[in-house]
This record gives structure tokens, sequence and C-alpha cells, in this order.
């Protein structure tokens, strides 16, 4: 299935100056997905925010489902896994935007697709944080816990795509 990259929100551009004095610029760029997670969404009047585009991070050790989106899921489908008792109280807190915010853990499953129709089936363990909305950011896939273990992620150059490449998730 594909993946999309596609500018920042707000867009910006990073300009900067090489060594031979050539000045240079790379436009801020995600990698985006849209998870169907109609499956958690009981209450039929939550359904227009079942499909959600994700920013897939690398760089996060897990997925992050911010509580702006957790609001309108089923909790009752999702598995929550406490905290082991031998894990750092200071590791209980997701650190992001100049500040932090307490989490749980808890697992459960997605169908991401693509805008051809492609699907891939992922059950994932995410961080659910619990900041009463205030957390403007989207549902993240990160590189742990279930998203990407046992799948490849891949850009295969393509000069017809607009900036590129083709980015791909594939099951082996």
């Amino acid at each position: 299935m594909e993946l999309y990259l596609e500018p920042a929100d707000p867009p910006h551009t990073y300009t900067f100056v090489r060594p031979n004095s050539s000045v240079d610029a790379l436009p801020g760029l995600r990698l985006a997905a849209f998870a169907d997670l109609r499956q958690h969404i009981t209450n039929t009047i939550h359904r227009p925010h079942a499909i959600q585009k994700c920013v897939v991070d690398t760089g996060a050790f897990l997925s992050i489902i911010p509580s702006r989106v957790a609001q309108y899921l089923d909790t009752a489908t999702i598995t929550w896994l406490p905290f082991h008792s031998s894990f750092p109280v200071g590791l209980q807190v997701l650190v992001i935007a100049g500040g932090s915010v307490p989490y749980e853990l808890g697992e459960l499953s997605a169908r991401l697709r693509d805008k051809r129709g492609n699907v891939i089936d992922i059950r994932f363990v995410a961080k659910f944080t619990r900041d009463g909305g205030t957390l403007n950011i989207p549902l993240t896939l990160g590189l742990r816990g279930g998203f990407l273990e046992g799948r490849t992620l891949s850009a295969t150059p393509d000069a017809t795509e607009p900036f590129g490449a083709i980015w791909t998730l594939a099951n082996p």
C-alpha cells in the first residue's frame, strides 16, 4: 500500500547554505497514511472521525493517539496494557512540543488504507495521551509496537511524483 509525502502543516521550507556557498532548500514534509478506526467507534454519531490521517514517525518509539482522537473510540474495544511495577514513573509521560503529557498504553487494531483502495491490517501498541484534547498532533504511527515490525517501508525514486518517490508499506 502507498504512503504519501505531503507538506507539513503549516508548510515550511528549510533554506541553508552549502559549503560551496550555494543556497539550497528542502521542503518540510511528512509521511502520511490513513487509519480506518471504524471497529473502535461504536457510537454512530462519531463515525465521521473513523478515518484518521496519520503521520508515520520512525523516530517515535511507539504510536501516539492523542486525546482529541481517542475521545471518539469505544474504550471497551481497546486492550489496555497497565505499566509493570518495574517501569520507571519518569517514563510514564510523553515529552512532546515543549511539555509533558501523561499517557496509558493500549493495543488496538486498525486498517491502513491508501487512496487506491489498498489496505494493510495492523495491530499496534500506542500511547493514549491524557491531555484533555490540548495536544494538537495527528495520530502518529511509531517505529515499534506492531506498526512496522514484519513489514517493509520503502521509497522508490519516481520523477513523476510530487516529491520524487513512491513510498510503500508492505507485508513480506
